[in-house]
């Protein structure tokens, strides 16, 4: 988990550093599909720098929406691939990194504070 957290973290930086940003709105929000559930993906439109115009629906949902439809958004794309877009918000682009650096923090601790804990009851 560690390893998938540094590696996605990495490649989310050299995106960050190399993306073009833009202003877009909230056009809809998705709701996942069981009915109790408050979690919903928004789907948002920008203009990119050469003009066209593009929709796209966020990879990560929130619950519950912070969103309305008509909010507007601070967007980061890349040039060659505007329809890969996300929101420039800690949430938006750090949130799976840091569930799998925490995850793996906590698989990896473990097994070192038995170890630690074992030598310790020998000693």
């Amino acid at each position: 988990m560690l390893l998938i957290a540094a590696g996605t973290g990495v490649e989310r930086a050299l995106f960050i550093y190399s993306s073009l940003s833009a202003d877009g709105v909230i056009v809809s929000l998705r709701f996942y599909q069981p009915s109790t559930s408050k979690a919903c993906w928004p789907i948002f439109r920008f203009t990119a720098k050469n003009g066209r115009s593009f929709t796209v629906t966020s990879n990560i949902a929130q619950s519950p929406s912070p969103w309305q439809r008509g909010d507007p958004v601070r967007v980061l794309y890349q040039q060659d691939h505007p329809e890969n877009a996300h929101f420039d918000s800690f949430a938006q682009l750090w949130e799976p990194q840091a569930v799998a650096g925490i995850v793996g923090g906590v698989f990896s601790c473990t097994p070192a504070f038995i170890f630690l804990r074992r030598r310790r009851s020998k000693a």
